[in-house]
């Protein structure tokens, strides 16, 4: 490894801090005779946050019993060289309000039921909690997803043991 491990684990502490990318450049040049490029700084941000989610993804959470689910609105040009006008795109994240954790996380087209419900079902497969309260900033829908999502498990738990019971 041409770098070490502290100077690249340096660089995402820094990024993930809020710091540019450029400035953890400048950052580096203080410390590391040998700097590396803000291009190579981007990249192992790249390269370990994939390898950081797909470890995390696959952790089973124990969370607390509310789960905050949040929905932000971005705007963005349909293209960078010409006016085609903007395009409305939506981040909705979930997050524990104990832990602080981001349970689950997505980009959206659109702000509605089938959304929040994908990310309630991504919710409900990383955590052990039995049935997590939801609160959400203005989006009603979403209680009611959550209910029924949680409802359906319930009732499945329940009908699979009693069966195993009577099969015993």
């Amino acid at each position: 490894m041409r770098n070490s491990p502290q100077k690249i684990t340096l660089c995402l502490d820094l990024f993930y801090r809020g710091v540019s990318i450029r400035k953890v450049q400048e950052h580096l040049q203080s410390f590391y005779p040998h700097n590396s490029s803000n291009v190579s700084i981007y990249s192992w941000v790249l390269k370990y946050s994939r390898m950081i989610s797909s470890f995390t993804s696959k952790l089973k959470l124990q969370i607390g019993n509310e789960v905050q689910i949040d929905e932000v609105e971005y705007h963005r040009r349909k293209s960078h060289k010409q006016k085609r006008g903007i395009e409305e795109n939506w981040f909705i994240d979930s997050i524990d309000t104990k832990t602080r954790f981001m349970v689950a996380s997505d980009y959206f087209k659109a702000r509605g039921q089938k959304e929040i419900s994908q990310i309630m079902k991504i919710i409900k497969d990383k955590t052990e909690s039995e049935e997590p309260c939801s609160k959400t900033a203005g989006h009603l829908v979403a209680s009611q997803l959550f209910l029924d999502l949680f409802e359906q498990q319930i009732l499945y738990e329940l009908i699979h043991s009693s069966r195993s019971q009577e099969a015993t």
